[in-house]
């Protein structure tokens, strides 16, 4: 269960980082 949810946590950060990406571009 620890093992899925971290495993959940790293997917949200790495959408998390990749909208962020998309908005500076977008901003840019």
């Amino acid at each position: 269960y620890l093992h899925v949810s971290y495993n959940v946590k790293l997917h949200v950060k790495r959408c998390h980082q990749v909208l962020k990406n998309r908005l500076s571009i977008n901003t840019h």
